[in-house]
């Protein structure tokens, strides 16, 4: 999933999980037509938030409206894989115990102040009697929440703004995403299109010599009319 904030910058966020041989693997994910929540095919077992950005991100990432992670992360490629008790993150049946050893040989990024980041908890004003209530991760079996920012980049010339982006995963078993999709297929999202759909690896558009190559059809249409 690629973000952008409005000075042009992106990184890519997505949920990956740990396959026996062959590593970390994205999950096959859909979205529904007008709605915000990402939802998520993969095998109970180990997960993680996968960040890649050239500058670095802070990350604050909840699952069922608990907050289990809240670092900073190095530029590049970075794998959230691991709570602040340093618990692997794992997508398991509701109510069923953790089955993934804890990481004992892994160095957690450093946290960030929770005052930087979203509120989370409600204040008062003084003298006033209205509550008000800070944003709050949503709760549900298999929910994952993530803000995401980009990291501070101590620009002498002026700090781009700090803006915040909400991602929310739907985490489904293979099965049950599979019926999930069968009674909502009306109402997927369709992926966008390839930038080059003679090359499905390529991220430049086609060019137009390539394209002239390409077998095509003319319609010709006449009146009917006898002369």
């Amino acid at each position: 999933m690629k973000i952008s904030d409005t000075t042009g910058r992106s990184m890519l966020v997505d949920l990956v999980y740990r396959h026996p041989q062959m590593g970390w693997l994205q999950a096959p994910t859909m979205t529904l037509k007008g709605r915000g929540t990402t939802h998520v095919r993969l095998p109970h077992g180990q997960y993680a938030l996968r960040v890649c950005s050239l500058i670095g991100a802070d990350v604050i990432l909840f699952e069922n409206g608990q907050k289990l992670v809240q670092n900073s992360l190095a530029p590049r490629t970075q794998f959230v894989e691991f709570d602040g008790d340093r618990n692997a993150l794992e997508f398991r049946p509701a109510g069923s115990p953790r089955t993934a050893a804890a990481a004992t040989d892994v160095v957690v990024a450093e946290s960030v102040p929770a005052t930087e980041l979203i509120v989370t908890t409600p204040t008062q004003a003084p003298g006033d009697d209205v509550i008000f209530q800070g944003p709050q991760a949503p709760t549900g079996h298999g929910l994952v929440y993530a803000v995401v920012r980009f990291a501070k980049q101590n620009d002498p010339y002026g700090e781009p703004p700090q803006e915040e982006f909400e991602i929310a995963f739907q985490l489904h078993e293979n099965r049950d995403y599979d019926n999930f999709f069968a009674e909502n297929m009306h109402l997927v999202q369709q992926a966008p299109a390839l930038p080059n759909a003679l090359d499905p690896l390529s991220r430049q558009p086609a060019t137009a010599e390539q394209l002239a190559g390409r077998p095509h059809v003319h319609c010709t249409f006449g009146c009917g009319c006898k002369h």
